[in-house]
């Protein structure tokens, strides 16, 4: 792939070197172009491999928001453009609701639950949240907080039993995500022992990237959900 890339380019380059020389006559600009060439297509080839880790194609998407996350729109329009499966907002009125809960056994490794983070910070304590998340996590869905008080999304999953936070020695909740960074994400792994036995670990993904740079946003969270 990656020669096919880069010869294709050269070729276009060197019929534009042609022009630019019988007009300008400057073989500086040959030196620049030459550079183009060799460094645009692999950095081309460096993006498509990093999106290749997971096929983002078979990703579901299922997200609960307040109609007001900036953050939580652009990336759910990213994530059609890349071709996501399907994207679904789950209704705030029903999220909770029998029906909502018998749902979650549809949920597996290919389902991501994105949780507006000022709405999941007000629901930090409630405990049908925790029931959800539990079954859900067991199910190896896989979970977002995106923007606002996304510490508190650490926290209901501290509550519900699946992560538990550590405490300092005054018992303060030690957050990994206490400065309420853009992206805090979480799903169980499961793996299995040398002698057969199945078990489950936590995978957290935290992200810093500036909410402005949404394509290296979902670059990241490409490369978390396949790792």
């Amino acid at each position: 792939m990656a020669p096919l890339i880069h010869n294709l380019w050269r070729c276009a380059c060197e019929k534009i070197f042609e022009k630019l020389l019988q007009q300008k006559g400057d073989h500086t600009l040959l030196i620049v172009f030459d550079l183009l060439c060799f460094t645009l297509p692999y950095s081309l080839l460096f993006n498509e491999q990093a999106f290749s880790k997971f096929n983002i194609k078979d990703l579901v998407v299922l997200y609960i928001d307040n109609n007001s996350n900036e953050v939580l729109n652009n990336v759910l329009n990213r994530m059609q453009q890349l071709g996501v499966k399907q994207t679904k907002r789950l209704e705030i009125q029903s999220f909770l609701s029998n029906n909502t809960l018998e749902s979650i056994k549809n949920l597996n490794e290919k389902s991501l639950v994105i949780f507006d983070g000022y709405w999941i910070s007000e629901r930090v304590n409630d405990p049908e949240i925790h029931v959800f998340l539990r079954k859900a996590s067991y199910q190896k869905a896989r979970f977002m907080a995106i923007d606002g008080s996304t510490s508190k999304f650490s926290e209901a999953l501290d509550k519900a039993g699946i992560n538990k936070l550590g405490r300092d020695e005054n018992g303060n909740i030690r957050n990994p995500a206490y400065n309420d960074p853009p992206f805090v994400g979480f799903t169980l792994k499961e793996a299995r022992t040398p002698d057969g036995h199945s078990y489950f670990y936590p995978s957290i993904f935290i992200s810093n990237t500036t909410t402005e740079d949404i394509n290296a946003m979902i670059q990241e969270l490409i490369n978390w959900l396949g790792e």
